[in-house]
């Protein structure tokens, strides 16, 4: 069992993977693109850049890694790496696993980008990577679940770290013995707590697993070794996350045979925040859309949601702007309001307002088994209660067309354009777009990034 992901990454290549399943991991790697554009404004790069002593506002070298929206900087490849990957996840608007925790891209997009860019390589390398690390990150986040994310693990580090050293030793072209030793190190470097959602560091989740995957395949290829069957050893990395040996097995068995893409399938994001809180807000939406009413004309709200989403998300108000994005309370609030839960209003502050704290004072909100059915991560519904003594109620699941192979190319590149426009403009981010569909034919992945970073 150990070996075979190592197998399956040195034997990966892109012809392999059928039409249809390279077409949606160009979709997926797109998608990641917009949403690291999306965080260029934000907080979490702005912190993070501090820490580590970086001025983004000084241009790098024509030698020196890029950074999304900000071009070539003086930082070292993990540096890039890390700054990249905190982009991806700042503003939740990131894929992830259809009805489970995870989000691959924003860990592996960082790894395969910088270290196409440093080694140059051509965009069909990268997406190759891309791919081979999205599909070990799959079967290994498939054999912890679900207890993985009970015991209070936060998988989009944790696993996404492997998936990361896997796709970065597909880019180095490691040996199948070096391959291991990178899984190895990767699984002794995994971290990341569920309970950082909400807080800042969670994006710091997505950075460190991307940096230190890439620099797990580099101290492969530099010859340190770990024991090589670290991960499934009784008292290894598959066991000490949640997991068992018979789940790791099942997995390992579809390893090659049947895509992430198919099962558990992957979803992106509409809405800028946690997707535990899509139903709620899905709730919301249909309420205000099927009957009038005013903040102030509500008497009662209780939304209720399954187990699953309550683990994620228990936060009964929020305290900061990024919080906004993890409370279900806040964000039926905002909805029943009137208002679009989109990249542009939770790039404010909003939880202290009249409207919503009044509704905050009406507000139930708690966990029901009965919501978990067999939906997998479950569904939430909401009831209110009019002063006029009208009651309204709706229940919603999450839904099909929201996965990755549902969606339109105009609603691509409608995402793709609210989430890069205030750094590129309208035009800027429809050049991009187009620069996107042709990144799979470029040569060198070095010159792809000086050339949508031109005008910045």
């Amino acid at each position: 069992m150990a070996g075979r992901i190592h197998e399956f990454v040195f034997d990966f290549s892109w012809n392999k993977a059928g039409e249809k399943i390279c077409e949606l991991a160009e979709r997926a790697f797109i998608d990641t693109i917009a949403a690291m554009f999306a965080g260029v404004s934000s907080e979490q790069v702005r912190r993070t850049s501090a820490a580590l002593e970086i001025d983004l506002s000084k241009k790098g070298d024509l030698d020196s890694p890029t950074i999304i929206g900000f071009g070539h900087k003086s930082v070292t490849l993990s540096e890039a790496v890390l700054l990249n990957g905190v982009l991806a996840h700042s503003c939740e608007y990131n894929d992830l696993f259809y009805k489970r925790p995870g989000h691959p891209s924003a860990v592996l997009v960082p790894v395969v980008l910088g270290l196409g860019e440093k080694l140059h390589k051509s965009g069909r390398e990268v997406l190759e990577a891309y791919l081979c690390g999205l599909e070990v990150t799959g079967r290994v986040s498939e054999s912890l679940m679900p207890d993985h994310h009970i015991k209070g693990f936060h998988s989009t580090s944790t696993v996404g770290i492997v998936g990361a050293a896997m796709a970065a030793g597909k880019l180095l072209k490691l040996s199948k013995k070096e391959l291991l030793y990178a899984a190895g190190l990767a699984c002794t470097f995994s971290c990341g707590l569920r309970g950082n959602l909400g807080y800042i560091a969670n994006s710091l989740h997505v950075g460190n697993a991307a940096s230190g995957g890439l620099k797990s395949a580099l101290y492969a290829k530099a010859g340190i070794q770990t024991r090589e069957d670290l991960m499934t050893m009784p008292d290894g990395y598959i066991c000490a996350f949640g997991g068992k040996a018979e789940w790791f097995q099942e997995q390992m068995n579809l390893l090659g045979k049947v895509s992430v893409f198919e099962a558990p399938g992957l979803l992106l994001k509409k809405y800028p925040v946690c997707f535990s809180a899509y139903q709620a807000i899905e709730s919301a939406i249909w309420l205000k859309e099927h009957y009038a009413f005013t903040p102030y004309e509500i008497e009662e709200v209780v939304c209720e949601t399954s187990p699953h989403h309550y683990l994620s998300l228990p936060m009964e108000w929020p305290d900061s702007l990024y919080a906004q994005r993890f409370c279900v309370p806040f964000c039926v609030c905002w909805v029943l309001s009137g208002h679009p839960v989109n990249a542009e209003e939770f790039a404010t502050t909003h939880y202290q307002e009249p409207e919503m704290t009044y509704l905050r004072s009406r507000f139930h909100y708690g966990v029901d088994p009965l919501q978990d059915g067999n939906q997998s991560v479950g569904s939430t519904y909401i009831r209110i209660r009019l002063k006029d003594k009208r009651r309204l109620e709706r229940q919603e699941f999450p839904k099909k067309e929201d996965k990755i192979e549902n969606w339109t190319q105009d609603a691509l590149r409608e995402k793709l354009v609210l989430c890069s426009k205030e750094i590129l403009g309208t035009e800027g981010s429809l050049t991009l777009w187009n620069e996107l569909h042709q990144f799979a034919r470029t040569e060198d992945v070095a010159e792809w990034l000086d050339r949508i970073h031109m005008k910045r």
